[in-house]
Parts: C-alpha cells; structure tokens; sequence
C-alpha cells in the first residue's frame, strides 16, 4: 500500500482552488513583496512562481516533508530560497531581519496565531509589511456558524487547519494596520498589505 503523502494531498486540494481564482490571489498579493523576504509555513512553494522582486527568500515550515516539495518545486522556477524548519510562533531570526514577511492559508492551522503574529512583528524592519491571504470567518451568520460546525471535523484531515477564524482582526491586535485589506472568493478569503505599525 503506498504511504500517505500530505504534500501529495495538499497540492491535489489545492488544485480546484487555483481553478476557482486561488492563484490569481496568490499573485496580485505575492508580485509585490520586496527586499528580504519571508514566508511562513510556506508548504509545498505554491507561491514560488510568482515572487519577481524579493532579493533573498527565506522559507519556513513546521514539516521537512513540505519542505521537500517545495524544493523540487524551487528547481523548476529562477528563484533561489533558503529554507528552514521552523514553527511561526518561534522565528529562528533576529529582530529586524525582513522587510517583508508573506502568510498565506496558515493563520487559520498555526496552533498560535497572536504569538505567530508578535514574531513576525519582531522579525520585520521598522518600515516593513505582512502580506497575507486568508480563508476566515464569513460575515453571513448562517455561513459562519456552518464554518464553525464544520471545523472540529475539517481540522482532522487538513492538518489543523479552522475555518472560522476571524484572522484580519488578530493581525490588526498584533500590531498591524489592516486596513488594506479586501474580501473575495465570494466573503471567505481576505488578502491584505499590513505594515508594521508603531
């Protein structure tokens, strides 16, 4: 029998949803980072493609297997990234390391997303900014609620992931002006430019 691969299984998932506007999301957000450049629980490299101005690239995920991927991954594109295995609420870097720092589908599995969210913080220069995209919590009640029925479920077999967070509004407690965000993928994703505020 041959073993389950979660970066297999994330990829073939994630396959209808670059078909429903995913990628396109994934690019208008990640063609404007710049400078040097993180990006957390960055998986499998699905937004390797589209980084055009960064100057250094650093990836990070809590699983070597990811990380794995998204190096085969990485050979097929002209950009050139360091890895590391690393959670995000434990950033092996120093104060002031990035100028920008990318999530993308991940505030919704990070076990901690406050303190995920105060090491990005601590990682960014004084003028430098997230750049997220998010799946969150619908503003429709009966969509929501159905989200929240649905996640303890969901969370089993996509690595923890909720459906229901509410992700705009705890980067904006972490210290973050969010105003620069938008809704899409009919109310449930969010992207957004958020620069490190104070």
């Amino acid at each position: 029998m041959a073993r389950f691969s979660f970066p297999s299984f994330y990829d073939l998932v994630m396959v209808p949803a670059d078909w429903l506007g995913m990628r396109r999301h994934r690019r208008a957000l990640i063609t404007g980072a710049k400078g040097r450049t993180l990006e957390i629980a960055a998986g499998t490299g699905l937004n390797l493609r589209h980084y055009r101005r960064v100057d250094s690239l650093v990836a990070v995920d809590i699983s070597a297997e990811m990380l794995s991927s998204l190096h085969r991954r990485a050979a097929q594109t002209d950009v050139l990234v360091q890895t590391a295995v690393a959670t995000g609420e434990l950033l092996p870097f120093r104060t002031g390391s990035f100028d920008t720092v990318v999530i993308t589908l991940s505030l919704c599995t990070i076990p901690d997303p406050d303190a995920a969210l105060a090491e990005v913080r601590r990682v960014l220069a004084a003028d430098g900014e997230l750049r997220f995209l998010e799946h969150v919590r619908h503003r429709r009640g009966w969509v929501a609620r159905l989200q929240t029925a649905l996640t303890p479920r969901w969370k089993k077999v996509s690595g923890g992931c909720h459906l229901d967070r509410t992700s705009v509004d705890t980067i904006a407690a972490a210290g973050f002006n969010s105003s620069r965000s938008r809704r899409g993928g009919l109310g449930w994703l969010v992207s957004g430019v958020a620069p490190r505020s104070g």
